[in-house]
């Protein structure tokens, strides 16, 4: 049932058909599409999350991806509904064809969140901010801006910005300034987190529980040029093709909680090689679904150039949320909207405002890869408002044109696992 609902939602995504390039003009913006990619999977990257089986205190593969998170806005043909506190006591129903809609783990569970898009709804007498975790009264276009969407709280000037059902197996916290604001995706290994507890009251994740024992929620997004290659998973055996799904263990021995997978030695064997002059030399194809920043553990020094532009995602991302990610945190893509460039914040913190919409030409402000040079694709030119002036850049940008997400399960009784694989195409 989990995977038939997740099908039906990727099938209504309202922002990714016809598989747009990031970012989306503002007054044509059909909502947004969201995907954070957290520090894990350990196995692949030798970086991130480590998962224990807590019996053994070993190393447990078993468990897989569990801090990644998916937020969209989807079109239903057939109405929904939502049921909004009044302060008079009672509830009314409001019904829409639009919702926004948010799949992450909660501890070993699996969440759906549903918030009802209604355009002007009338919010006299409801109860808040109960209400607001049922309905929104905007637009889709205004939706695209971060600040508005389902578990972002939006404060006054520079104040905290929290998506509060975000959670991560990592102490560190996932930061990243947008729009003038912070958005934080407050870490810990315990959950509820005290300092989150009254935001979490009104969002009542456990009402939206949709599967328990979940061992992984694994996201992974299309890269047409992400290097797939041929290798032996054993001695003697017959080769197979891997790509970073393939949990092959490392010429080194099995898997371990600091060792990287078969995947991640071919890799970065095959970029010490010397790329690009040798890019084709090591993969025996190109193109497979890819964590975002999935070359994360070759980022490093001098290589963060190459790393970046090796393909589509696989480096950290643009801009602020590249720098994010660049220190160990999760990658984000985004839809994103130009408002940015025109909303009168200085987001890059340079004492020049909105320098992508200003009419002159100003300094590149794209820095992909923070201590490195600048994009080359990105090089600012005589132009007045290019995109390498563009002070609050979308993560990535490249379209999204198929995702792949697998659902692993675990039952205690019979103490047997279960995964299940959606793709969809955009």
């Amino acid at each position: 049932m989990a995977q038939d609902k997740l099908i039906e939602d990727l099938r209504n995504v309202t922002a990714l058909p016809g598989a747009p390039t990031p970012p989306l003009p503002e007054d044509k913006a059909l909502g947004y599409f969201e995907y954070i990619e957290g520090p894990s999977p350990r196995a692949l990257s030798g970086l991130g999350a480590r998962t224990i089986n807590s019996e053994t205190g070993t190393f447990d593969p078993t468990a897989g991806d569990v801090d990644d998170v998916l937020c969209f806005t989807l079109r239903s043909d057939e109405p929904l509904r939502a049921s909004v506190p009044l302060q008079s006591g009672g509830r009314r129903t409001v019904y829409s064809h639009y919702a926004e809609v948010c799949w992450f783990m909660y501890g070993n569970r699996l969440v759906r969140l549903e918030r009802l898009i209604v355009p002007g709804a009338n919010l006299n007498g409801v109860v808040f901010p109960d209400a607001l975790a049922e309905i929104v009264p905007l637009e889709l276009s205004q939706l695209a801006l971060r600040r508005n969407r389902l578990g972002h709280v939006p404060q006054q000037g520079n104040a905290a910005n929290w998506p509060n059902f975000f959670r991560s197996n990592d102490t560190a916290a996932w930061t990243a300034r947008l729009n003038g604001q912070w958005d934080v995706w407050q870490g810990g290994l315990q959950w509820p987190n005290p300092n989150l507890l009254v935001a979490l009251q009104f969002l009542n994740i456990p009402r939206h529980v949709i599967l328990d024992n979940v061992l992984s929620f694994d996201v992974k997004v299309w890269d047409p040029q992400a290097p797939v290659f041929l290798v032996a998973p054993q001695p003697n055996s017959p080769p197979v093709a891997i790509t970073p799904s393939s949990l092959v263990p490392g010429t080194s021995g099995p898997i371990t909680v600091d060792s990287p997978n078969r995947y991640a030695e071919e890799l970065q064997g095959w970029f010490q090689a010397g790329r690009p002059g040798s890019w084709r030399a090591g993969p025996v194809t190109f193109g497979t679904f890819v964590d975002l920043f999935y070359a994360r553990r070759l980022y490093t020094g001098s290589n963060r150039a190459a790393v970046f532009h090796m393909s589509w995602f696989s480096g950290p991302g643009y801009g602020t949320l590249g720098q994010w990610s660049a220190g160990g945190m999760p990658a984000v893509y985004d839809t994103w909207t130009t408002f940015y460039e025109h909303d009168g914040w200085d987001q890059d913190g340079d004492s020049l405002v909105d320098e992508g919409t200003n009419e002159g030409n100003d300094p590149n402000n794209v820095s992909p890869f923070p201590g490195e040079n600048m994009d080359p694709h990105l090089q600012n030119t005589p132009d007045a408002d290019e995109a390498a002036e563009q002070e609050a850049p979308p993560p990535y940008r490249h379209p999204v044109r198929a995702l792949q997400i697998k659902i692993r399960v675990f039952e205690p009784d019979t103490r047997q696992v279960r995964e299940v694989t959606v793709i969809q195409a955009f």
